[in-house]
This record gives structure tokens, sequence and C-alpha cells, in this order.
């Protein structure tokens, strides 16, 4: 009987943590690189990673040799994996904050601008007519130079939050800023 068939025989029949933690060893580099390489971000193939051996430790009463190898089978479970993840709402909102941050180089462009100009206290009555959590982020990121994380954990909001008000608050002060005819 092969190493792999032993620890499975001993996980399923005691649950024994030692055996786990070797099989999770066998394959933990490899998952994690075939990870890596369908997400593109080390901490999130690591927790993903981790997920995935934490399924296949649940389910490993469901493991049948007659079907696949277990490779097979830990490879599939980490495929569906990757697929649930980029189907998930996290994954979603990440999209949409990098498409924000490819606004990123426009908005900073036009602050600099701003504060280049003498217009600020126009800029500011533009800004109050806002919600005051979009003041606030606002206020905070360009007046007093706060970081989006440091912002999200004082407001108390996920830092995607704070980035999508911060640059849809400026675009919206960019826009009534050219209607006006302050635009160069």
């Amino acid at each position: 009987m092969s190493r792999e068939r032993k620890l499975i025989k001993r996980i399923r029949k005691k649950g024994h943590h030692d055996a786990a933690n070797e099989l999770v060893s066998m394959y933990y580099t490899d998952l994690l690189g075939y990870v890596k390489s369908k997400v593109s971000d080390e901490e999130l193939a690591r927790d993903l990673t981790q997920e995935i051996f934490i399924h296949m430790l649940e389910s490993i009463r469901s493991f049948d040799e007659k079907k696949a190898s277990f490779r097979t089978w830990l490879y599939t479970i980490a495929s569906h994996r990757v697929i649930d993840y980029f189907r998930s709402k996290a994954y979603q909102q990440a999209k949409k904050t990098r498409a924000i941050d490819v606004d990123d180089r426009q908005s900073e462009d036009f602050t600099a601008q701003l504060f280049r100009s003498f217009e600020v206290n126009r800029v500011l009555e533009l800004l109050q007519t806002f919600q005051e959590s979009e003041q606030q982020i606002v206020r905070g990121k360009l007046l007093q130079g706060e970081r989006f994380v440091d912002l999200a954990k004082k407001m108390n909001m996920p830092e995607s939050t704070i980035k999508t008000k911060y640059y849809t608050t400026v675009k919206r002060i960019r826009n009534a800023w050219e209607v006006d005819g302050h635009d160069e």
C-alpha cells in the first residue's frame, strides 16, 4: 500500500492529525503553485490553498480511488474552488476596484490641478453638496493626506467602498467644475 493510501486510511478512520499534516505537506507546494498561476496573487493563493485543503480533509471520506487518483481528486477540488472564487462577490468587488484604480492617474492629475488653482474654495463649496461620508473621505484623502486603508478603519467601511466613494466623488466634482467653465 502506498504512503498516500496509508495516510488517507488513517485520516478516514481516526481523523489522525499527523497523517493529515503529512498528506497536506505532500501536495502543498504544487497545489499552491497551481492556484497562484490561476489567481496571480500570492496572499490570495495561500488563502484559497488553505481552503482547498480544509475542504479536502472534510470530504476525504467521499474520495473514491476507483474513480480517480487522489491527486486528480484534489486538483478537481482546487479547480472548483478557484472557479467559485471568480464567481464570488469578493472577486467582483476587487475587479471593480481595479477598474477604479485605472482611473486613479486621471483623478490624481485632476486633484493636483485643483490644489494648484486659486479656486479651492469653489471646490469645497461643491464638496458640501455631497453626502457627509463622501465629504469626509475626500477631505481626509486630499486635505489630511490619509491613506484609503486608514480611512476605511476610521469610517468602519471596506477599503474598496472608500476608494469607490472617493473616485466617484472626485469625478463628480470634476464634472461640475468643467460645467462651471473651469477646465483648462
